[in-house]
Protein backbone atom coordinates (compact mmCIF):
# COMPACT_ATOMS: atom_id res chain seq x y z
CA UNK A 1 0.00 0.00 0.00
CA UNK A 2 1.17 3.55 -0.66
CA UNK A 3 -0.51 6.01 1.64
CA UNK A 4 0.78 9.10 3.41
CA UNK A 5 2.92 7.40 6.12
CA UNK A 6 4.58 5.15 3.55
CA UNK A 7 5.34 7.97 1.11
CA UNK A 8 6.63 10.18 3.94
CA UNK A 9 8.90 7.31 4.99
CA UNK A 10 10.11 6.82 1.41
CA UNK A 11 11.25 10.45 1.40
CA UNK A 12 12.97 9.96 4.78
CA UNK A 13 14.91 6.89 3.60
CA UNK A 14 15.74 7.95 0.06
CA UNK A 15 16.44 11.65 0.46
CA UNK A 16 20.08 11.25 1.61
CA UNK A 17 20.72 9.05 -1.45
CA UNK A 18 19.13 11.46 -3.93
CA UNK A 19 20.06 15.01 -2.97
CA UNK A 20 22.83 16.61 -5.05
CA UNK A 21 23.05 13.59 -7.33
CA UNK A 22 23.39 14.17 -11.07
CA UNK A 23 21.34 11.98 -13.41
CA UNK A 24 23.53 10.37 -16.06
CA UNK A 25 21.15 7.76 -17.51
CA UNK A 26 17.36 7.36 -17.67
CA UNK A 27 15.47 4.17 -18.52
CA UNK A 28 11.71 3.97 -18.96
CA UNK A 29 10.65 0.38 -19.50
CA UNK A 30 6.88 0.88 -19.42
CA UNK A 31 5.66 3.96 -21.26
CA UNK A 32 2.11 3.31 -20.00
CA UNK A 33 3.02 4.83 -16.61
CA UNK A 34 4.14 8.11 -18.22
CA UNK A 35 1.30 10.65 -18.38
CA UNK A 36 3.31 13.67 -19.56
CA UNK A 37 5.39 14.43 -21.64
CA UNK A 38 6.69 11.98 -24.26
CA UNK A 39 9.36 9.42 -23.40
CA UNK A 40 11.94 11.35 -25.42
CA UNK A 41 11.10 14.66 -23.71
CA UNK A 42 11.28 12.99 -20.30
CA UNK A 43 14.72 11.54 -20.91
CA UNK A 44 16.07 14.75 -22.48
CA UNK A 45 14.70 16.79 -19.58
CA UNK A 46 16.22 14.60 -16.86
CA UNK A 47 19.65 13.83 -18.32
CA UNK A 48 22.55 15.68 -16.65
CA UNK A 49 20.22 17.44 -14.21
CA UNK A 50 20.98 17.59 -10.48
CA UNK A 51 18.35 16.74 -7.85
CA UNK A 52 18.20 19.66 -5.40
CA UNK A 53 15.08 18.71 -3.42
CA UNK A 54 13.04 15.56 -2.77
CA UNK A 55 9.70 15.73 -0.98
CA UNK A 56 6.16 14.43 -0.60
CA UNK A 57 2.93 16.15 -1.61
CA UNK A 58 -0.19 14.17 -0.84
CA UNK A 59 0.60 10.64 -2.02
CA UNK A 60 3.19 11.72 -4.61
CA UNK A 61 6.95 12.07 -4.44
CA UNK A 62 8.47 15.13 -6.08
CA UNK A 63 11.98 15.64 -7.44
CA UNK A 64 12.99 19.28 -7.92
CA UNK A 65 15.85 19.61 -10.39
CA UNK A 66 18.49 22.30 -10.73
CA UNK A 67 16.74 23.89 -13.73
CA UNK A 68 13.52 24.17 -11.64
CA UNK A 69 11.79 21.41 -13.58
CA UNK A 70 9.97 18.75 -11.54
CA UNK A 71 9.45 15.01 -11.70
CA UNK A 72 6.39 13.60 -9.91
CA UNK A 73 5.63 9.95 -9.28
CA UNK A 74 2.30 8.76 -7.88
CA UNK A 75 2.68 5.10 -6.84
CA UNK A 76 -1.05 4.45 -6.48
CA UNK A 77 -1.72 1.10 -4.81
CA UNK A 78 1.50 -0.91 -4.82
CA UNK A 79 4.31 1.20 -6.31
CA UNK A 80 7.74 0.81 -4.68
CA UNK A 81 10.75 3.15 -4.57
CA UNK A 82 14.37 2.12 -4.11
CA UNK A 83 17.82 3.61 -4.29
CA UNK A 84 20.54 1.00 -4.58
CA UNK A 85 23.89 0.19 -6.25
CA UNK A 86 23.38 -0.21 -9.99
CA UNK A 87 24.85 -3.73 -9.89
CA UNK A 88 22.05 -4.93 -7.59
CA UNK A 89 19.83 -7.31 -9.61
CA UNK A 90 16.63 -5.67 -10.78
CA UNK A 91 13.38 -6.64 -9.13
CA UNK A 92 10.72 -7.85 -11.54
CA UNK A 93 8.34 -5.08 -12.66
CA UNK A 94 10.97 -2.33 -12.43
CA UNK A 95 9.59 0.25 -14.89
CA UNK A 96 11.66 3.40 -14.38
CA UNK A 97 15.34 3.89 -13.49
CA UNK A 98 17.57 6.92 -13.01
CA UNK A 99 21.29 6.19 -12.78
CA UNK A 100 23.41 8.72 -10.89
CA UNK A 101 26.98 9.95 -10.97
CA UNK A 102 27.91 7.79 -7.94
CA UNK A 103 26.86 4.50 -9.63
CA UNK A 104 23.69 4.25 -7.58
CA UNK A 105 20.22 4.07 -9.07
CA UNK A 106 16.73 5.19 -8.24
CA UNK A 107 14.21 2.51 -9.22
CA UNK A 108 10.44 2.55 -9.44
CA UNK A 109 8.78 -0.87 -9.24
CA UNK A 110 5.07 -1.41 -9.82
CA UNK A 111 3.58 -4.90 -10.12
CA UNK A 112 0.15 -3.62 -11.20
CA UNK A 113 1.42 -0.70 -13.31
CA UNK A 114 -1.12 1.65 -11.75
CA UNK A 115 1.38 4.35 -10.85
CA UNK A 116 1.80 7.55 -12.85
CA UNK A 117 4.83 9.61 -13.78
CA UNK A 118 4.88 13.28 -14.76
CA UNK A 119 7.68 15.62 -15.82
CA UNK A 120 6.88 19.34 -15.68
CA UNK A 121 9.31 21.83 -17.21
CA UNK A 122 10.18 25.13 -15.58
CA UNK A 123 7.37 27.67 -16.16
CA UNK A 124 5.18 24.99 -17.78
CA UNK A 125 1.57 25.11 -16.63
CA UNK A 126 0.87 21.95 -14.65
CA UNK A 127 -2.50 20.68 -15.87
CA UNK A 128 -1.50 17.04 -15.47
CA UNK A 129 -0.66 16.05 -11.89
CA UNK A 130 -3.66 17.48 -10.04
CA UNK A 131 -1.27 18.75 -7.38
CA UNK A 132 -2.81 22.23 -7.51
CA UNK A 133 -6.14 20.78 -6.39
CA UNK A 134 -4.75 19.09 -3.30
CA UNK A 135 -5.84 20.27 0.11
CA UNK A 136 -3.75 21.10 3.13
CA UNK A 137 -1.20 18.65 4.54
CA UNK A 138 -2.13 17.04 7.87
CA UNK A 139 0.86 18.64 9.61
CA UNK A 140 0.48 22.10 8.10
CA UNK A 141 0.23 24.86 10.71
CA UNK A 142 -2.92 26.16 9.02
CA UNK A 143 -4.82 22.98 9.90
CA UNK A 144 -6.37 23.17 13.36
CA UNK A 145 -9.68 22.28 14.99
CA UNK A 146 -11.34 25.45 13.73
CA UNK A 147 -10.21 25.07 10.11
CA UNK A 148 -11.13 21.38 10.12
CA UNK A 149 -14.60 22.30 11.36
CA UNK A 150 -14.99 24.87 8.59
CA UNK A 151 -13.99 22.28 5.98
CA UNK A 152 -16.56 19.80 7.29
CA UNK A 153 -19.39 22.26 7.93
CA UNK A 154 -20.88 22.05 4.43
CA UNK A 155 -19.54 18.63 3.47
CA UNK A 156 -22.60 16.53 2.63
CA UNK A 157 -20.98 13.11 2.43
CA UNK A 158 -19.77 10.83 5.23
CA UNK A 159 -16.86 11.61 7.50
CA UNK A 160 -14.88 8.81 5.87
CA UNK A 161 -15.51 10.36 2.44
CA UNK A 162 -14.22 13.63 3.88
CA UNK A 163 -10.99 12.03 5.08
CA UNK A 164 -10.44 10.47 1.66
CA UNK A 165 -11.21 13.71 -0.20
CA UNK A 166 -7.76 14.89 -1.30
CA UNK A 167 -9.02 18.44 -1.80
CA UNK A 168 -9.72 18.70 1.95
CA UNK A 169 -6.66 17.03 3.47
CA UNK A 170 -4.00 15.60 1.16
CA UNK A 171 -2.57 12.12 1.51
CA UNK A 172 -4.97 10.15 3.71
CA UNK A 173 -5.94 6.81 2.16
CA UNK A 174 -8.44 4.09 2.92
CA UNK A 175 -6.53 2.15 5.55
CA UNK A 176 -5.56 5.20 7.61
CA UNK A 177 -9.03 6.73 7.33
CA UNK A 178 -10.34 3.62 9.12
CA UNK A 179 -7.57 3.86 11.72
CA UNK A 180 -8.27 7.56 12.34
CA UNK A 181 -12.00 7.00 12.76
CA UNK A 182 -11.36 4.11 15.14
CA UNK A 183 -9.10 6.23 17.34
CA UNK A 184 -11.59 9.12 17.27
CA UNK A 185 -14.47 6.70 18.09
CA UNK A 186 -16.59 7.92 15.17
CA UNK A 187 -18.65 5.70 12.87
CA UNK A 188 -17.36 5.96 9.28
CA UNK A 189 -20.85 6.41 7.82
CA UNK A 190 -21.70 9.43 9.97
CA UNK A 191 -22.36 12.59 7.96
CA UNK A 192 -19.41 14.95 8.19
CA UNK A 193 -21.58 18.03 8.66
CA UNK A 194 -23.37 16.38 11.60
CA UNK A 195 -20.25 15.94 13.72
CA UNK A 196 -20.36 17.63 17.10
CA UNK A 197 -17.63 19.99 18.26
CA UNK A 198 -16.33 17.27 20.56
CA UNK A 199 -16.18 14.77 17.68
CA UNK A 200 -14.36 17.24 15.43
CA UNK A 201 -11.86 17.84 18.21
CA UNK A 202 -11.31 14.08 18.61
CA UNK A 203 -11.02 13.67 14.85
CA UNK A 204 -8.42 16.43 14.52
CA UNK A 205 -6.21 14.94 17.23
CA UNK A 206 -6.67 11.41 15.86
CA UNK A 207 -5.46 12.51 12.41
CA UNK A 208 -2.25 13.85 13.92
CA UNK A 209 -1.80 10.94 16.34
CA UNK A 210 -2.35 8.14 13.83
CA UNK A 211 -0.26 9.54 10.99
CA UNK A 212 2.59 10.63 13.26
CA UNK A 213 2.60 7.24 15.00
CA UNK A 214 2.85 5.18 11.84
CA UNK A 215 5.41 7.45 10.21
CA UNK A 216 7.56 7.14 13.34
CA UNK A 217 7.20 3.36 13.33
CA UNK A 218 8.25 3.15 9.68
CA UNK A 219 11.26 5.36 10.23
CA UNK A 220 12.38 3.45 13.33
CA UNK A 221 14.14 0.87 11.13
CA UNK A 222 17.35 1.60 9.25
CA UNK A 223 17.80 2.06 5.51
CA UNK A 224 19.23 -1.45 5.19
CA UNK A 225 15.95 -2.85 6.50
CA UNK A 226 14.03 -0.64 4.08
CA UNK A 227 16.17 -1.93 1.19
CA UNK A 228 15.76 -5.51 2.40
CA UNK A 229 11.99 -5.02 2.37
CA UNK A 230 12.23 -3.76 -1.23
CA UNK A 231 10.34 -0.57 -0.36
CA UNK A 232 7.11 -2.40 0.43
CA UNK A 233 7.51 -4.13 3.80
CA UNK A 234 6.94 -1.18 6.12
CA UNK A 235 7.21 -1.63 9.89
CA UNK A 236 3.76 -0.19 10.58
CA UNK A 237 1.99 -2.83 8.47
CA UNK A 238 2.41 -5.33 11.29
CA UNK A 239 0.79 -3.19 13.99
CA UNK A 240 -2.22 -1.60 12.29
CA UNK A 241 -5.18 -1.80 14.66
CA UNK A 242 -7.82 -2.84 12.13
CA UNK A 243 -6.29 -3.85 8.79
CA UNK A 244 -5.23 -7.39 9.75
CA UNK A 245 -7.58 -7.84 12.70
CA UNK A 246 -10.81 -9.76 13.15
CA UNK A 247 -11.54 -8.44 16.62
CA UNK A 248 -11.48 -4.99 18.16
CA UNK A 249 -8.22 -4.32 20.04
CA UNK A 250 -10.20 -2.49 22.75
CA UNK A 251 -13.41 -4.45 23.42
CA UNK A 252 -12.39 -7.72 21.72
CA UNK A 253 -15.69 -7.94 19.88
CA UNK A 254 -15.84 -8.82 16.20
CA UNK A 255 -15.07 -6.00 13.77
CA UNK A 256 -17.53 -5.16 11.02
CA UNK A 257 -16.48 -5.04 7.38
CA UNK A 258 -18.55 -3.23 4.78
CA UNK A 259 -18.27 -0.90 1.78
CA UNK A 260 -18.74 2.85 1.83
CA UNK A 261 -18.61 4.71 -1.47
CA UNK A 262 -17.22 1.47 -2.97
CA UNK A 263 -14.32 1.43 -0.50
CA UNK A 264 -13.70 -1.43 1.90
CA UNK A 265 -14.30 -0.19 5.44
CA UNK A 266 -13.49 -1.74 8.82
CA UNK A 267 -14.91 -0.48 12.13
CA UNK A 268 -16.03 -1.52 15.60
CA UNK A 269 -19.79 -1.02 16.06
CA UNK A 270 -19.35 -1.07 19.84
CA UNK A 271 -16.48 1.43 20.26
CA UNK A 272 -17.41 3.78 17.42
CA UNK A 273 -20.61 5.83 17.56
Amino acid sequence: MSELPEIESVVYFLKPHLLNRTIKKVTLEKESILVHPTKEELIDGLLHREIIHFSRRGKMVCFLLDDQSKLYIHPRMVGQFLTCPKNLPEIKHTHFIMEFDNDEEFRYIDVRRLGKLYYIKKDEEDIYTGINRLGVEYNDESLNVATLKSRLLNYKKTVKDALLDQSLIAGIGNIYADEILFVSKIMPNKKAQELSNEEINRLFHAIKEVLDRYIELNESVGYDEYLKGEGKDFANMHVLRLYHSQRCPICNKELERTKLSSRGTVYCPHCQK
